[in-house]
């Protein structure tokens, strides 16, 4: 019983090891069946940052991150602070100038003032952060990662609420 046991264990181990290896060889785009429907949906994304990829760079992405610093999300979360993420603001070229970049911060800031939190977001060029910085987010953080740029974390506080304003006064 037990040597049965060890062997289906093997067996599937080597198999697993087997669709790993397949999977590896077509690139992650050729295994997105295996994700959940939201993933799926946000595959286009991935699909242009890894194409672009090879394995080894993405190991030396990983290891790049892990050393040194944490994102200002990652801090949040050990620190179990709430805040509200910008996950990704991506305006098309031909309406850049026209305010939806400043439409859709509003958004998040307004909630992050409705719930009493900061808004947070991760950017990876200087150019985009300044954008940020002129629609009213603060500078939180940089990481220096070499080769592999520079994020730039972002923060909004919330507005200070008139009961707090009145705290702060008495």
């Amino acid at each position: 019983m037990l040597l049965q046991v060890i062997l289906e264990g093997l067996g599937l181990g080597v198999l697993l090891v087997l669709v790993c290896a397949v999977g590896i060889c077509k690139g992650a785009v050729g295994m997105v069946h295996l994700y959940s429907p939201a993933v799926q949906q946000r595959w286009p994304i991935a699909c242009g940052m890894l194409r672009n990829s090879t394995l080894k760079r993405l190991l030396r992405f990983g290891i790049a991150i892990k050393r040194g610093w944490a994102f200002l999300q990652d801090r949040m979360n050990k620190e179990k602070k709430p805040y509200i993420f910008v996950g990704l603001v991506c305006v098309r070229e031909k309406y850049q100038g026209h305010g939806y970049m400043r439409k859709v911060l509003d958004i998040a800031f307004a909630e992050g003032n409705r719930l009493g939190v900061p808004a947070i977001l991760e950017t990876d060029a200087k150019s985009k952060c300044d954008k940020y910085v002129h629609l009213g987010m603060e500078l939180a953080g940089t990481h220096d990662l070499g080769a592999f740029g520079k994020p730039y974390d972002l923060i909004r506080y919330p507005d200070p609420t008139d009961e707090l304003l009145k705290e702060v006064l008495s």
